[in-house]
């Protein structure tokens, strides 16, 4: 016999590049999981994502309208502005609590109507309280939302003694169509 080259075995060949993809497929698809865990253990529903306005605030959840503040649109400038900060300031890029009443917990436009509060420095600051606390908004009531009447009463009233935001003597709401 002549010098012949032994026999290729592609059956071994095609084994292992088998074993190759069926490897890959396997990573890909533990590492997706592994993702998957990581983000639903990570999400939270009550988290700011974005302050629409001192009194509209988006979660990851959805929005939520801060009730019986009621608060000059940020457009206008001002304390609209002011008071759109302040509530960046205290909730953006954190967790909040919402408390709702189960009389009527959406509004029309289905944003969640609720009493927000937002742990900050290790304290609990009630958001709706600190608007009107210091002059940012004006409290108006509205049925079935009367929990927290008292406290939010007290918090307008002390703002209008101390003459603060919108309860400052200097202080000009904006005339309608004037940004």
């Amino acid at each position: 016999m002549t010098g012949s080259a032994p026999p290729t075995d592609n059956t071994q060949t095609g084994r292992a590049r088998h074993r190759r993809v069926l490897l890959i497929t396997w990573s890909i698809v533990v590492l997706g999981l592994i993702i998957g865990v990581i983000r639903m253990a990570t999400y939270d529903p009550n988290y700011v994502v974005k302050v629409d306005d001192a009194n509209k605030l988006i979660l990851k959840s959805g929005g939520v309208r801060v009730v019986g503040v009621e608060v000059l649109p940020f457009e206008t400038g001002g304390l609209g502005a002011e008071a759109a900060e302040f509530t960046k300031k205290l909730v953006l890029d954190r967790r909040i609590r919402v408390e709702t009443d189960p009389e009527k917990v959406k509004d029309d436009a289905d944003w969640t109507l609720g009493y927000v509060f937002v742990e900050v420095d290790g304290k609990e600051l009630f958001l709706n309280e600190e608007l009107l606390r210091h002059g940012y908004g004006e409290y108006r009531p509205a049925y079935p939302h009367l929990s927290y009447r008292k406290r939010l009463d007290a918090a307008q009233a002390e703002a209008q003694r101390k003459k603060l935001g919108r309860w400052h003597p200097d202080f000009k709401p904006p005339t309608p169509g004037e940004p």
